[in-house]
């Protein structure tokens, strides 16, 4: 049903959302039409910058919502960021699943990264549990019948058990 989708960031100035969120964070530019919309990202996540039109006001920085950034080693990642200027609330938060550190845009707009441990299969950043993360991995995995319809192939038939 659906085909892509991205996360909408309302920042109250364009100019200094689209460069944040490029030169600051480090993700690419895939699509610009300023003054009041571009879209950046990188594999698997696409963010929209929404600026504000004439007369509108956007970026109060209620922390309406919350941008995940999976990464691979926390404390490199941490460190080349506040290289940047990016301040983060507080030292990095150390789970039994995850790793994870917590800062904001200019707007106040709540971002954080995660590590997920080595321990926890299916690399869910939820950090519930191992059982939560089991429940991630079987959705995102499509069932026999499901990746036979993809290869337009007939779904296999399941095996009658026989009865002695």
């Amino acid at each position: 049903m659906f085909k892509a989708g991205n996360v909408t960031v309302m920042v109250s100035d364009f100019d200094r959302g689209l460069e944040w969120y490029t030169k600051t964070l480090g993700l690419k530019t895939i699509y610009s039409m300023p003054p009041h919309w571009a879209e950046v990202g990188t594999e698997g996540l696409t963010i929209g910058i929404h600026g504000p039109k004439e007369g509108e006001s956007h970026g109060s920085g209620t922390g309406q919502l919350s941008i995940g950034l999976v990464v691979e080693k926390i404390e490199n990642t941490v460190a080349q960021l506040q290289e940047r200027g990016i301040s983060f609330h507080g030292p990095v938060q150390d789970t039994e699943f995850v790793k994870m550190a917590f800062f904001a845009d200019p707007d106040g707009n709540p971002l954080y990264l995660c590590e997920v441990k080595e321990s926890v299969s299916g690399g869910s950043c939820c950090g519930e549990s191992a059982e939560h993360a089991k429940a991630h991995e079987a959705v995102a995995k499509p069932s026999k019948a499901a990746k036979a319809a993809k290869a337009k192939k007939p779904a296999p038939k399941a095996k009658a058990k026989s009865r002695k």
